[in-house]
């Protein structure tokens, strides 16, 4: 059995962010930016000059943003994050390595393919989702446990990358539904539900 001190949950680096990061700030500020200098700035700038600064703008908001995904806390437990609202279960009839396999299929259908796997803590696998024009994306936790030979808990959990985004409980809340919805389609969801 794992101690506390043995689990060391997955924690990627400012590298793994920056390439969508970058690619996202130059698109929404290169817009941003062509919208404003058609209609202001072109008075005051020629379009080499605002080409280099929406570039640099955009690679120092890419670079600060991918900080500081990369520094949010990782979970230690999968009930660190209180409150019910968070987090969903369902208790399937099936298979925990059944199970565990139809998590990662999801997962990657759902996620960015090279960033779905275990998450370092017993039973939880993870994954990520792309950013959009609206935010940064999203992580997707995944802790799946035996209860028996037939019955496996799943437990999801979604959360922004960027834990300072507000307004995406909402998003949030429905992936972690989508993930459950799209699992008892397959499993039988055998829950004691109130």
């Amino acid at each position: 059995m794992s101690t506390q001190s043995d689990i060391q949950p997955r924690q990627y680096g400012f590298v793994h962010y920056f390439p969508r990061v970058v690619m996202r700030t130059l698109l929404t500020f290169g817009i941003a930016y062509g919208i404003g200098y058609s209609a202001f700035w072109s008075q005051y700038f020629s379009i080499p000059y605002s080409v280099i600064f929406v570039l640099l703008f955009s690679i120092g908001e890419a670079w600060y943003i991918s900080w500081l995904i990369s520094r949010r806390k990782p979970l230690t437990t999968f009930q660190e994050v209180g409150g019910a609202e968070y987090w969903k279960y369902a208790d399937l009839h099936g298979r925990y390595d059944d199970v565990v396999g139809s998590v990662e299929d999801l997962l990657r259908s759902m996620c960015i393919a090279e960033s779905v796997g275990p998450y370092g803590i017993p039973g939880m696998l993870a994954g990520e989702t792309k950013p959009t024009f609206w935010d940064w994306g999203s992580e997707l936790l995944v802790l799946v446990e035996s209860m028996d030979p037939t019955v496996t808990r799943v437990q999801v959990l979604s959360r922004p990358l960027l834990s300072s985004a507000l307004g995406l409980a909402k998003k949030n809340k429905r992936l972690a539904e989508k993930v459950i919805e799209r699992l008892t389609a397959s499993y039988s969801d055998v829950s004691m539900r109130p």
